[in-house]
């Protein structure tokens, strides 16, 4: 598997003496430890686009990396342009494959352009599959090892018809079954809270990150899952538009934020039944 990771404001700060940015260091050496073929993307020497690079600057980032991956060099293997590939030009043979890790949307777009999955750092939007920094990006990319089909799924791309809304942040047989019988109804989707829409409702971040967490519940319902960068489910059920809506019988009968945008939809509610003998938070809370 190849992780492309982008140069500026990714791996390293935007500063003259090239500064690793935060899980930066990290992350190569995770793909390191895991067989990961890394590959830097950056603009292109004096392109039209961008200020223009001298060889030292190229060197100097070539020359940090191979502290941490031995043999890294500045073949086409290890790196390429980013204002060449979007231009469909000048690329050799090898077929693009596995990840994109940046933090713009030109990053999104080469992503997009190359058929592979892109993940969007230090950037909380409502539509793009964001981590919170590139040690996180590089765990999922790792963690999800190509499967894309059932990963992280962009919010613009899913027909939903049914919709679950959660945090899942530590799953429990309650959570499984739930997200199992959920999973088989059809156009189902999964939104996940964000970490920082939970750390807004809740005051504290989960125990796992949004990546791993969307990660583990594709992996049990087996239906898109995206990211919802909202403290309650209120835009992300008018931008869907779905037709059902899953929650907890728990709720039954209570107030609960999303109500008025489901009956303004005249959605249909589908209970799903709550198993009481778990709860995460009583999981976090004796751990």
């Amino acid at each position: 598997m190849t992780i492309h990771f982008d140069r500026d404001n990714t791996l390293f700060d935007a500063s003259l003496s090239y500064n690793w940015m935060p899980g930066a260091e990290e992350a190569l050496k995770l793909c390191r430890d895991n067989d990961v073929h890394v590959r830097i993307v950056t603009n292109k020497p004096t392109s039209l686009f961008t200020k223009e690079e001298t060889e030292d600057e190229t060197k100097s980032t070539v020359d940090k990396i191979k502290e941490i991956i031995p043999g890294f060099d500045r073949s086409e293997d290890y790196w390429t342009f980013k204002s060449v590939m979007l231009q469909k030009q000048n690329w050799h043979d090898n077929e693009i494959e596995g990840y994109m890790i940046g933090d713009s949307l030109p990053d999104m777009a080469f992503a997009r352009l190359n058929g592979i999955a892109g993940i969007r750092v230090n950037y909380q939007g409502p539509y793009d599959v964001c981590a919170s920094d590139i040690l996180d990006a590089t765990k999922y990319a790792i963690l999800d090892n190509g499967s894309h089909g059932f990963g992280v799924t962009n919010e613009r791309e899913v027909d939903c018809d049914v919709l679950l809304t959660g945090t899942f942040d530590i799953l429990h047989p309650g959570h499984i079954k739930t997200l199992r019988d959920f999973g088989s109804l059809d156009n189902a989707v999964v939104a996940v809270n964000s970490d920082e829409s939970v750390y807004t409702y809740k005051g504290k971040y989960p125990v796992h990150t949004q990546l791993v967490r969307a990660f583990q519940v594709a992996e049990v319902a087996k239906c898109p899952v995206i990211l919802m960068h909202e403290p309650n489910p209120i835009d992300i059920i008018d931008r869907l538009r779905p037709t059902q809506y899953a929650l907890s019988t728990e709720y039954k009968g209570t107030q609960y934020p999303e109500q008025n945008i489901l009956r303004h939809l005249g959605c249909k509610m589908i209970w799903m039944p709550r198993i009481s003998d778990f709860s995460s938070s009583s999981l976090r809370n004796n751990v």
